[in-house]
C-alpha cells in the first residue's frame, strides 16, 4: 500500500477563534496558493493598503499598518536568492546581518528595530508595479516608521544654523552609540538620516559591518557616494569622515548634487580646502580633523560627543 506523506501539503487553519465568543480574532492568509504556505505579513498586516517608500540594492521598504496593534511601521522586504553572490552580499548570512546589528541598539538617535522574520515568498508591491508574489524566500524587517529623511527636508527648505547644530548633535550621539557596540554604519548620508517628531535618527544598516569580524573590506558601490571616505577597510573612523561631510552639507545648505560637485572635490584633497566664506575657528578645525585622509588622525565619535557644546556653539554663532 502506498504511504502518503501527511505533511506534503501543510494545513493552514482558518484563523484564531475566541473560545468564549466564537468570534474569529485573526484570519490566516497564505502567500502561495499552490502549497498553502502561511504568511505572517499577509495575515498580520494590511497588505492591500501598503505604500511604497523606497528601494535600494537590498530590497524595498513599504509603509504598512499592523492589524493587531493598529500601528503603522516601515517594513523592509529583501528577496533572497535573486542576487549574484559574487558581490559579497548575496547569501543569507550577509542579508541577515542588518537585523542582527539593528537588534543591538537602543538609542533615541537610531531608528527603532521591532522584529525580523522569514517567509517562503515575497508578497506585496515592489514600487510602481502591481502587487506580486515572488517564489524566492523573503526576509522581512519591521522597523519604526519615520516622517521623512534629512535629504527630503533639505531639498524642501533651508536649514537654520540652530537646526544644523541640533541635528548634528543627535546624529553624533547616535553614531557614538553605534560605535560603542563595535559596529560601523558604512553609509552615513542624508538619505539615511531619518527625522521623526524633531528627532534625528540613523537608519538603513544594509552596509553596516561588525568591526574585526569576517569581511574587512568596505563595499560602497562604484563609484562610491560622495560622502564616503576613501578608506578600504572597515573602521569606525570612516563614519566620522561621512559625519564631517554631513556637517558641511547642513552648514552650507548644499541641497543638490550640482551644488555638492562645487564643494566636495576640494574637501577631499590631502588638506581639505573650504569655500572662501567658510568661517575660521573651532568649526573649521573640527571639520578639518574629521576629513583627514589618515583614519587614525580623525577624532572618534566619542571625542566629538565630548566636545559637542563647543561645536554646536560654533555652528550657531553664524546663524543668519
Amino acid at each position: 500500500m502506498e504511504v502518503v506523506n501527511p505533511i506534503a501539503i501543510p494545513y493552514v487553519p482558518p484563523g484564531i477563534i475566541c473560545p468564549d465568543t466564537g468570534v474569529t480574532i485573526q484570519t490566516y492568509q497564505v502567500s502561495n496558493v499552490d502549497d498553502r504556505t502561511y504568511s505572517k505579513f499577509s495575515s498580520e498586516y494590511d497588505v492591500a493598503a501598503e505604500e511604497f517608500i523606497g528601494a535600494g540594492a537590498f530590497g524595498v521598504v513599504v509603509r504598512c499598518k499592523n492589524l493587531i496593534d493598529n500601528q503603522t511601521y516601515a517594513i523592509k522586504k529583501i528577496s533572497i536568492g535573486n542576487r549574484d553572490n559574487t558581490d559579497g552580499y548575496g547569501n543569507y548570512r550577509d542579508l541577515l546581518r542588518e537585523s542582527i546589528i539593528l537588534a543591538t541598539f537602543d538609542h533615541p538617535a537610531v531608528v527603532r528595530y521591532h522584529s525580523t522574520w522569514m517567509e517562503c515568498t515575497f508578497v506585496g508591491t515592489t514600487g510602481g508595479e502591481p502587487d506580486i508574489v515572488e517564489t524566492n524566500p523573503c526576509l522581512y524587517i519591521q522597523q519604526q516608521l519615520c516622517e521623512s529623511t534629512l535629504e527630503q527636508k533639505m531639498r524642501s527648505a533651508e536649514l537654520s544654523k540652530e537646526e544644523c547644530a541640533y541635528i548634528f548633535s543627535q546624529v553624533a550621539r547616535g553614531l557614538a552609540h553605534i560605535h560603542s557596540h563595535n559596529i560601523m554604519h558604512g553609509d552615513l548620508g542624508r538619505g539615511n538620516i531619518f527625522l521623526n517628531k524633531n528627532q534625528a535618527k540613523i537608519g538603513d544598516f544594509g552596509l553596516s559591518r561588525i568591526i574585526g569580524e569576517g569581511d574587512d573590506l568596505i563595499h560602497l558601490g562604484n563609484p562610491p557616494p560622495p560622502y564616503a571616505a576613501a578608506d578600504k577597510c572597515v573602521n569606525a573612523k570612516a563614519d566620522v569622515y561621512s559625519l564631517g561631510i554631513l556637517l558641511v552639507q547642513m552648514f552650507l545648505n548644499i541641497r543638490t548634487d550640482s551644488e555638492a560637485s562645487k564643494v566636495f572635490p576640494d574637501l577631499k584633497k590631502e588638506e581639505p580646502v573650504f569655500p572662501a566664506y567658510w568661517p575660521n575657528g573651532v568649526l573649521k578645525t573640527w571639520v578639518t580633523n574629521m576629513l583627514k585622509k589618515n583614519p587614525s588622525e580623525r577624532p572618534s565619535s566619542s571625542d566629538i560627543v565630548e566636545n559637542l557644546r563647543k561645536i554646536e556653539d560654533a555652528i550657531q554663532e553664524f546663524d543668519s
